[in-house]
């Protein structure tokens, strides 16, 4: 009986951390696709498309998966990690992890007016000021979205993509 329970345990941990890791790579994948319908001014002029993370989390391993076989229009995908507010430079795209959620305003304040697309996870919109939000709702990895934090960042949003959102 003692074996069977173990056994149960351990299958449910795994279970869990692949759900988990799962959950990041759909998050990713979300990410990736965000490229195709945000624009960015053609202002912006860097040699590559960046996509920053705050904090520590499985997604960069995902993203960096991603970026080896995609690109974001014609710019080769660069994943960097940041590990303090202050390395946070000329991104396309900053991810903020969980763990680092409590600094969406200090963030924001830092990349205002450099046409960042901000993604949250787990912190509502309404209280951050991001622009996307993760959530899990109903069992399902969703995303909250803001067009007006879009544009406030000058971005330009498609419409389908706010469609697709929880709109905030």
């Amino acid at each position: 009986m003692k074996k069977f329970s173990y056994l149960l345990l351990l299958a449910l941990i795994i279970n869990i951390g692949t759900t988990k890791a799962q959950n990041e790579k759909y998050k990713a994948i979300f990410i990736y696709n965000f490229t195709k319908y945000v624009e960015w001014p053609a202002s912006v002029k860097q040699d590559k498309f960046i996509i920053g993370v705050y904090g520590n989390s499985p997604i960069i391993k995902e993203l960096s998966t991603i970026s080896q076989n995609k690109t974001a229009g014609s710019k080769q995908i660069e994943v960097i990690r940041y590990s303090s507010i202050d390395q946070i430079s000329n991104c396309n795209i900053l991810y903020i992890t969980k763990s680092k959620g409590n600094k969406t305003n200090d963030i924001i304040s830092k990349v205002n007016n450099q046409n960042t697309l901000i993604i949250s996870d787990g912190h509502s919109i309404s209280d951050n000021g991001a622009s996307i939000n993760f959530v899990v709702k109903d069992g399902k990895q969703k995303f909250e979205i803001s067009k007006k934090n879009i544009q406030q960042q000058g971005l330009n949003v498609d419409p389908k993509l706010i469609s697709l959102g929880i709109k905030i």
